[in-house]
């Protein structure tokens, strides 16, 4: 694949034509990439574009493996060259002297004009190409909040599943197909199937788990296993691809496509085709992975919030200026802020005090709250009414 953005670069370096127009040393200066495309920087109309193109191949076969500058002679002219790669092209700037002035003893300087003019042109394309790859990211950024948009109002397990599955199986041109998500233990969590049924996919997830290993995709061509299938279901099966959604060695479930349909046509998937879905799942195993840990969160922050409401003390988490972001128990709020003003201690310190207010006895547990980088976030505070100890 020759470098994508390559009409882009030469309208950026058009602005090299007014300067090098100037330079009379030079007759021929152009761009040339691998698919043979020319971009004149300065054309003197003395050589045909053909002329140019095989002197530039001629140029590409001369030049030593792992050198990029090429200077040589051509009958009494000075021919000079760069070559550079971007992407998965091959770019060359050739520039032609005419005989005059190659021969004037100025080699060095108009070399040295040259070099500055190809290394522009180089700065150029490296440039495009990081706007390319940035590009690339935008669009797959763009393709994760689609899928974000579509799912993120309800969280809905099913709605998420059902849109990513349509997704796949419309680029893919499957005619039928089903998704599974599975947790860390590999145990079935989600799942969702378009024009086929459960029990087919499990079986093909079940039986592939055990013959290829969770890991490996690939295409099923194995005949008997799918005409065992198609007379155990009762389903014309031609074509079937296995796909396990894996991220960051994370098993997050696995992908069923059957039947491959162009047009009118049934044709087999291919390997191709394993490539095209590795790159259009990629937005989805982070939406599905993101999905999995906002309902683990959502659980915890669930069993955690009954544990701690279901507690006798009291238990709220301020920040290092003294706001109260949680509490356990909001009723007692007012207390809670009275028992902290009257504890006369540095906040970042672990301590244990005995506070007396209104005629009950507290026992205040202050400890520190650190985040992942070790610094300090807040402190969490644990208050007992031990007025009961007192009276024994």
């Amino acid at each position: 694949m020759f470098f994508k953005d390559i009409t882009t670069a030469f309208d950026k370096i058009s602005g090299l034509i007014n300067l090098v127009s100037f330079l009379e040393c030079f007759e021929d200066v152009y761009v040339i990439d691998r698919g043979n495309t020319v971009f004149f920087v300065k054309e003197s109309n003395v050589r045909s574009s053909e002329e140019l193109v095989d002197l530039a191949n001629e140029i590409r076969d001369e030049m030593i493996a792992g050198v990029p500058v090429y200077l040589g002679k051509r009958e009494d002219s000075l021919v000079m060259a760069f070559g550079f790669s971007v992407g998965d092209d091959e770019i060359l700037i050739v520039g032609i002297c005419n005989g005059d002035e190659a021969n004037d003893g100025n080699d060095l300087k108009y070399i040295a004009v040259f070099k500055l003019i190809a290394m522009h042109v180089k700065s150029v394309f490296e440039f495009m190409s990081i706007l390319g790859k940035i590009g690339e990211k935008i669009a797959e950024y763009e393709k994760v909040i689609n899928f974000y948009n579509a799912t993120y109002t309800t969280v809905n397990r099913d709605r998420l599943l059902a849109y990513i599955l349509s997704e796949i199986i419309v680029e893919m041109n499957a005619e039928v197909g089903g998704i599974v998500i599975v947790d860390n233990e590999l145990k079935k969590v989600g799942d969702f199937y378009l024009g086929v049924e459960e029990n087919l996919v499990d079986m093909v997830i079940k039986e592939l788990r055990a013959e290829r290993g969770i890991t490996k995709f690939g295409v099923i061509s194995d005949e008997k296993f799918l005409k065992r299938i198609e007379r155990e279901f009762n389903k014309k099966i031609l074509s079937l691809l296995f796909y396990p959604l894996v991220l960051d060695d994370e098993i997050l479930g696995f992908i069923v496509l059957i039947n491959k349909k162009v047009g009118l046509s049934y044709v087999p998937f291919s390997e191709r085709d394993i490539v095209v879905l590795d790159n259009i799942t990629r937005p989805a195993k982070i939406t599905i992975k993101n999905y999995i840990m906002y309902k683990e969160l959502f659980f915890l922050n669930q069993f955690n919030s009954k544990i701690l409401s279901s507690i006798d003390k009291l238990v709220l988490i301020t920040t290092l200026d003294g706001v109260v972001t949680y509490i356990n128990k909001p009723e007692l709020s007012n207390l809670a802020s009275r028992l902290i003003e009257k504890v006369e201690v540095n906040r970042t310190e672990v301590g244990s005090m005995e506070v007396e207010y209104e005629g009950k006895f507290y026992e205040v547990n202050v400890s520190t709250m650190y985040d992942e980088m070790g610094n300090v976030e807040g402190t969490l505070w644990v208050i007992d009414d031990i007025t009961y100890k007192k009276e024994l």
